[in-house]
């Protein structure tokens, strides 16, 4: 009896090890393991390539191969210790093995920045990353809240090796006169602006973005400044469309706004009730628009 129940425990000994060792949160930092994930994206480098990969958890890994790995591909990664790229961790791969395609929805932890009317950007280790994630209107306010609210659960999809955004998705409040108000609202804002009238813009401001920037007096410096031009940037502009959400107990108003050359979007913020300006989409502490 003695001899079978050493094999068994050997036997026992080596499978949790191996299971450890393969499966362990943060094994794939260690040299020598392995982790399966799923390529975002990848884009050419000088000494080879960069891919921003997901794992089964949600979460992102950068790493360095010597091979362009599609959108898409499942991959098992021998991995070297993580090294310092421009402050940021990359894990270095010395192999991967594709495994595939991915088949369904991906889960993505991870934080955005919108790219341009229709796209936004993953934020890995606090910067922009490289990989765009396409969304439709439809999308827009799910996505406006996830840059408000920080909320980081996204699932994604890849469709002809593009990103493409699932969820989260909601749908606009169904109020067509408060829609009607928060477009009115806009619009005075920006003949305001298109005029030249900095200061009575900044009234119109809400109390969050005066604090960003300095209070009133700020707030007119910077709309008086002559690297924003907003005269000659916003003469003519018009919104297209406002639709409206709720976050944390607070109304806002997401306003698509047609300029001459292009489309841009801004978040408003109902106080005292009136739609005051409060953002752009991508949220910069610094440029109002």
């Amino acid at each position: 009896m003695d001899e079978p129940l050493r094999r068994f425990r050997l036997v026992f000994i080596l499978s949790l090890f191996f299971a450890v060792t393969v499966t362990s949160p943060g094994a794939h930092a260690d040299a020598g393991t392995s982790w399966h994930a799923t390529v975002l994206c990848t884009k050419a480098i000088a000494s080879g390539y960069r891919s921003l990969a997901v794992d089964e958890r949600g979460f992102l890994t950068e790493l360095t191969t010597r091979r362009d790995v599609a959108p898409g591909a499942r991959i098992a990664v021998a991995a070297a210790p993580l090294t310092s790229d421009d402050s940021t961790s990359v894990l270095e791969a010395s192999s991967v093995r594709l495994l595939g395609r991915t088949r369904g929805p991906l889960l993505v932890r991870a934080r955005v920045i919108e790219n341009d009317s229709s796209h936004y950007d993953l934020r890995h280790e606090g910067r922009s990353s490289y990989c765009r994630v396409a969304f439709q209107e439809p999308a827009s306010i799910s996505v406006a809240k996830l840059m408000l609210g920080r909320r980081t659960a996204l699932t994604l999809t890849i469709r002809d090796g593009r990103l493409l955004h699932l969820l989260p998705r909601e749908e606009p409040l169904d109020a067509p006169s408060r829609t009607a108000k928060a477009r009115a609202d806009a619009e005075g804002f920006l003949a305001l602006i298109a005029r030249g009238r900095s200061i009575a813009a900044c009234a119109l401001a809400s109390s969050d973005a005066l604090l960003i920037h300095g209070g009133p007096l700020g707030c007119v410096a910077l709309l008086s400044s002559a690297q924003f031009h907003y005269r000659e940037r916003y003469r003519g502009a018009f919104v297209t469309r406002a639709a409206l959400f709720n976050l944390s107990g607070d109304t806002y108003a997401l306003a698509t706004i047609r300029r001459s050359h292009d489309s841009v979007r801004a978040v408003f913020i109902l106080e005292r009730g009136r739609y005051r300006y409060l953002c752009d989409f991508v949220l910069s502490p610094i440029e109002l628009w």
